[in-house]
């Protein structure tokens, strides 16, 4: 009788083992599938656009000019990016009628990823410093990059 409830208790041991272990190897090729489907797009959707940097040897690069489209690093949440003539993230091309002009440079932060150009910080300052002093004369210019470092922000003064 002890005997039988050993080999049960066994049993259930062994089928509990059995049931974490196809579990958990369920569970790693969902992920190592999800990592694949959604790595090998690299953040590009030809139906919404893609995203552009123009590489360069110290670091992630900076936004190449004149885009205009939706950018997709997940694919649920496009957002709009606008970039000027300097590749800039600024929908307004740069004029020498501003009087004051400011620039941003940072990382993720600044640039500002899932919002639309107006509604990144230096979108946001460009717009209070307009209203406070009662002028269009202003450019806060959005020079941020996702993923830039301190070492990369100094290069971009270099450039």
């Amino acid at each position: 009788m002890q005997i039988k409830a050993i080999d049960q208790r066994q049993r259930r041991y062994r089928d509990v083992l059995i049931g974490v272990s196809i579990t958990i190897l369920l569970v790693l090729f969902a992920e190592i599938g999800a990592r694949s489907y959604f790595c090998s797009k690299s953040g590009k959707n030809a139906e919404l656009g893609q995203r552009d940097y123009g590489f360069n040897y110290v670091g992630y690069g900076d936004l190449m000019p004149n885009q205009d489209g939706m950018w997709t690093i997940w694919p649920h949440r496009p957002y709009h990016v606008q970039t000027n003539t300097a590749g800039l993230r600024n929908a307004e091309p740069l004029s020498d009628g501003d009087i004051l002009r400011i620039l941003a440079i940072g990382d993720s932060m600044t640039f500002g990823p899932y919002v639309a150009n107006e509604d990144t910080w230096p979108g946001w300052l460009q717009s209070i410093l307009r209203q406070r002093l009662e002028s269009n004369d202003i450019a806060v210019l959005n020079a941020g990059i996702a993923g830039y470092t301190i070492e990369d922000e100094l290069a971009y003064f270099g450039d």
